[in-house]
């Protein structure tokens, strides 16, 4: 019986397997990367938008996202880390690799990112990497690589310019044919006889760009007629006007453009010392009100005064020019420009 135990014994023994010592399993690192957020949580992103757009309430407006990365070891030993990442526009990203993190330790990055100011608006992703190498003094060949990604947007910008420059390097700036344009060289500002000439034309040069195929620009006019009174005042019930066509929504490419306008002064001769307004601007491009791209027109005045009116109603001849007495018109400018709109018909490359 006992020959029979231990021979059991024995046989068992035999048909367990060894028992070996089993590695670790690889040791790896977390990866985590943010879109830098402010206070009141917008979210940067790169916007080349001109410097007169930027709101001051929105921190996030600027050339530049920043992207923060941390890769963390959380093991109780030290180790060596390879990092990488990829990003397909420009942009700043520290880069030291191998990179060694202490144990229970982490390791930090900022990346500015930024584009062409010319890429098209759209989302982009940012992604960070990081494989352990070594560690307790062994590489580790097959250390499982660990990342992050986040999205960087990139978005719509525009910019207006008033006045162009062509190719031979001459500044075109507003116009009006005949001039009519108040005269600012003399100690009072000084306003121009109409004359005879009741057709006038107004040209108004500018630039636009930005990261898009087509921009959208409003462009307004507001004509008005003021009829000073023998008191000093201004009459309410004025018959003469000035024709022009409407406004103008318009979708241009970005470049040098020239929109006219012509407005036409219908005098009625029950009117005396009539005074004619006109100005015209780019009132908004795109979603940008003028008042944030400074582009107030320059105002177009004449006036007719009453011994003109007298000639006009008389015959077709030409009124006295620019050699009859100038006129101050001081509370006219009040109500100083507010206008706009024409049609594209000047195009300078």
């Amino acid at each position: 019986m006992r020959v029979y135990i231990y021979t059991l014994f024995v046989l068992c023994v035999m048909l367990t397997p060894p028992v070996f010592a089993q590695n670790p399993p690889n040791p790896s690192v977390d990866v985590t990367c943010n879109v830098n957020k402010f206070y009141d949580g917008s979210i940067d992103t790169i916007d080349h938008s001109p410097s007169y757009k930027y709101d001051t309430s929105d921190p996030a407006g600027g050339r530049y996202s920043r992207v923060y990365c941390s890769v963390s070891n959380d093991n109780n030993f030290e180790v060596e880390v390879e990092v990488d990442y990829n990003w397909d526009l420009l942009g700043s990203v520290p880069w030291q690799s191998p990179v060694t993190i202490e144990a229970n330790d982490e390791y930090n990055i900022m990346a500015q990112l930024t584009s062409d100011p010319y890429e098209k608006q759209g989302t982009f992703e940012f992604t960070y990497s990081a494989t352990i190498t070594e560690y307790l003094g062994m590489s580790c060949d097959d250390c499982e690589t660990t990342e992050d990604s986040v999205s960087v947007e990139v978005v719509k910008w525009t910019s207006y310019r008033p006045g162009i420059w062509d190719e031979s390097g001459n500044y075109h700036s507003a116009s009006v044919q005949p001039d009519i344009f108040l005269d600012y060289s003399q100690e009072k500002i000084i306003t121009k006889p109409c004359a005879n000439q009741l057709e006038f034309e107004y040209f108004w040069p500018f630039y636009i760009d930005g990261n898009v195929e087509t921009i959208e620009v409003t462009f307004e006019q507001n004509p008005a007629v003021f009829q000073r009174t023998e008191s000093g005042g201004y009459a309410e019930d004025v018959q003469s006007k000035i024709i022009t066509d409407d406004n103008l929504v318009l979708t241009l490419a970005p470049g040098n453009h020239n929109i006219s306008k012509t407005f036409i002064l219908d005098y009625k001769k029950t009117d005396d010392n009539v005074s004619f307004q006109f100005s015209n601007y780019v009132d908004q491009v795109d979603d940008y009100v003028r008042w944030d791209v400074n582009n107030l027109g320059y105002m177009a005045v004449c006036y007719i005064d009453a011994e003109q009116g007298k000639e006009m109603e008389e015959n077709s001849k030409s009124l006295p020019g620019f050699e009859s007495p100038l006129i101050l018109l001081a509370s006219i400018f009040a109500v100083m420009v507010q206008s706009r709109k024409q049609t594209t018909d000047i195009s300078f490359p």
